[in-house]
């Protein structure tokens, strides 16, 4: 169990290093909260909003919730 959740904690990290690069790579999801981005990583969804050094996560959600409620 602890070696699922340390590659899940590995993935999300990576996939944050690179969507920093490029931070208007990810989805928008401007419905929900003005400027509000994301990107998946397993069945996770990483919120982040773009900023100019790169980007800041906001929230990291299954993507089986109601996202609507989240936010």
């Amino acid at each position: 169990m602890l070696k699922l959740k340390r590659e899940l904690f590995e993935a999300i990290r990576q996939k944050c290093r690179l969507v920093a690069g490029f931070p208007n790579m990810g989805k928008s999801y401007n419905s929900l909260k003005t400027g509000l981005r994301g990107f998946i990583v397993k069945d996770y969804i990483i919120f982040y909003y773009p900023r100019p050094d790169g980007i800041g996560v906001a929230r990291i959600a299954s993507g089986y919730r109601d996202l609507d409620v989240l936010f």
